[in-house]
Formats: structure tokens, C-alpha cells, sequence
């Protein structure tokens, strides 16, 4: 073979290698579809061959928080609620003495246990408040820590209550700490309705 037919195959081989690799390359044809015997088509099975590899298994859901509504002491402090009140009336902020609100709150978890057996023990107080209204009635409110020792349970609750001038106790509010205000426990027996009245909705914007 001569040089000058030598350098013309190889000139044809370059052109030739040159017009393939600029072709788009043709996709691979999926699964075909299946016919029914109506003559409706069939979805194609998903081969695993054209699934994305990338295509991560669905994860499992995430298990939500803790409802203290639920929580197992609940029950049994909603039932020591006292469903009728004297009305509120406003109150002055006054110093307390601590064994004062210890045997405040010693007499509401007797109560409870009175009617639950669940035999609860204070462990220990913050967030005390104390008022007095020109009724001489004393408005306790503490977050206090319990024990259960029929449940070996710990708890911590927020509670509201009021002592008359005559020495009767109201217990308005009992529930675990930070659960959803209970909306059948006390209302004000001598109030208008006793429910909670929301001011009407203003837009910000007219038009």
C-alpha cells in the first residue's frame, strides 16, 4: 500500500470516528406498556434498571411529642377542680410566707388523693404569686414538682387557688405544666355566663 493510500484511510477513519461520537446518544427504550383484556393499557411495572439509583426508601415518620392533655396524673387532677368559684375580683400583690403556701398546696394534693389514691407528695415550688382582693380572699398560683408514690411518677403542675376570709378553698386551676387550659373545670359561679369573651376581630387594613 502506498503512503498516499495510507494517509487517505486514515483521514476517512478520523471523519468517520468524528461524525459517531457527534451523534446524540439514543435513550434506551423502557418496559412496554401491557394491554388488558378491555384494551385499556396497563401501567408498565417499574424496572429497577431505569429507577433512579439515587432514589431513597420513604422515612419512617416522626414520632410527635408528648401530649401532656395525656399525661397520666391528668384525669385525677381535673376531678379536684372545684366547678364553681366565687367571682375574681382584682387583687394586690402581697409577700407570702413559704410554709404558708406549702400548707395551701399540701391541702389541694390531699384532695387529690382523697379522690384518686394516687398518693402525691410536694416536692418543691417556684413561680409563687399571692394576692389579696378587698374581699380578703388570698389568690395563690405556683408551678410546683409531685411524686406519685402509688405510680413512682414525678410531675410538675401549675395551680391556682383561692382561700375566703372564712378559710374556704377553691382550687381553680390544677394540670400538668404546660398542658392545654381545660375548659370544664372552674368557672365563676356568680358571673356573667362564665365564659371567656374574645374582643372582635379589626383587619388592619380596610378596603
Amino acid at each position: 500500500m502506498s503512503s498516499l493510500t495510507w494517509i487517505t484511510v486514515v483521514v476517512a477513519a478520523a471523519v468517520a470516528m468524528a461524525w459517531l461520537s457527534s451523534r446524540p446518544a439514543r435513550a434506551m427504550p423502557g418496559p412496554e406498556p401491557r394491554r388488558r383484556r378491555d384494551g385499556n393499557e396497563e401501567p408498565a411495572p417499574i424496572d429497577e434498571a431505569y429507577s433512579s439509583p439515587s432514589r431513597a426508601p420513604p422515612m419512617a415518620p416522626r414520632p410527635g411529642a408528648a401530649d401532656p392533655t395525656r399525661h397520666p396524673l391528668g384525669p385525677a387532677l381535673a376531678r379536684a377542680i372545684d366547678l364553681a368559684v366565687p367571682a375574681p375580683s382584682p387583687g394586690e400583690a402581697v409577700p407570702y410566707d413559704t410554709q404558708e403556701v406549702k400548707d395551701v398546696i399540701n391541702t389541694v394534693l390531699a384532695r387529690v388523693n382523697g379522690r384518686s389514691g394516687l398518693d402525691l407528695v410536694l416536692v418543691s415550688m417556684d413561680a409563687v404569686h399571692k394576692t389579696v382582693d378587698r374581699f380578703k380572699t388570698l389568690s395563690y398560683s405556683a408551678d410546683v414538682v409531685v411524686y406519685s408514690k402509688a405510680k413512682a411518677l414525678g410531675a410538675k403542675l401549675t395551680a391556682a387557688v383561692d382561700v375566703t376570709s372564712r378559710g374556704t378553698l377553691y382550687v381553680k386551676v390544677l394540670r400538668v405544666h404546660g398542658s392545654a387550659r381545660d375548659s370544664s373545670g372552674a368557672t365563676p359561679a356568680n358571673a356573667d355566663g362564665g365564659l371567656e369573651q374574645y374582643a372582635p376581630f379589626t383587619p388592619a387594613i380596610r378596603y
